[in-house]
């Protein structure tokens, strides 16, 4: 995954409309509009448009009703990740209050294939799981990136050293919609072609190719321990 550079911070106006029970505990009256000063790390505001249920779900859950939030409170920020706490009320006025949310940049991971239609995957250790996980390569948008074609082709090249080929977007989704405010974006990659790779530091990445048999075999019986790449995995090869 890719550093991300060039952090800033930015005056962004909150308007708080606070119901009674909370307006105290952080010092805010009701409906008063003030400034919170904090490091916009991932250029949300100024890339794209906030994630809405048309993105996820679907038209026909566009008229499903959301949750009031009333204010939001970031209680912790660096390069890597950003919580948030959402003091929320249901449409029958239901407190859920804090409600966190997971803040990170969007991902971008990449299905490919060689010229022999043999996929292209990367194993390395996992910290949180304690262990190597197999799964497709990929990484994280930068802040000046907008094209996430762009950002795939340039993780596959540096994870695992293939490059060329035709790269298409194939599927953007939520990497959890309960909690995570950010995007994943699925791209396919064909007749990509053999080459040096460029891993990070941390980074200790080995290839591994397997035919599209072989990965949708892993797939299904846990080979691939990420749930979410197990999926994407088997949206990609149900595609041409």
């Amino acid at each position: 995954m890719t550093d991300t550079n060039g952090l800033h911070a930015r005056s962004i106006l909150v308007k708080l409309q606070t119901p009674p029970l909370m307006s105290n505990e952080h010092g805010f009256a009701d409906g008063r509009e003030v400034h919170r000063w904090f490091p916009d790390f991932f250029g949300y505001q100024s890339r794209r448009p906030a994630l809405t249920l048309d993105d996820i779900r679907g038209s026909a859950m566009a008229g499903v009703k959301s949750w009031t939030t009333h204010r939001s409170v970031h209680v912790l920020q660096d390069r890597w990740i950003s919580v948030r706490a959402d003091y929320c009320s249901t449409p029958n006025g239901v407190a859920v209050a804090p409600y966190y949310i997971l803040e990170f940049p969007d991902f971008v991971h990449v299905f490919a294939t060689d010229a022999a239609d043999r996929v292209i995957l990367v194993r390395q250790y996992r910290h949180g799981l304690q262990g190597l996980s197999l799964e497709l390569p990929g990484g994280v948008m930068d802040l000046h990136d907008t094209d996430a074609v762009a950002v795939g082709a340039r993780e596959l090249q540096e994870e695992t050293g293939y490059s060329g080929g035709t790269l298409a977007h194939l599927a953007t989704l939520s990497v959890d919609p309960a909690r995570y405010a950010n995007r994943l974006h699925l791209i396919r990659a064909t007749c990509v072609i053999a080459g040096l790779s460029d891993p990070e530091p941390t980074e200790d990445i080995e290839v591994v190719l397997v035919s599209r048999q072989e990965a949708k075999r892993l797939a299904l019986s846990g080979g691939i321990s990420n749930a979410g790449h197990a999926g994407l995995m088997l949206i990609s090869l149900a595609t041409p």
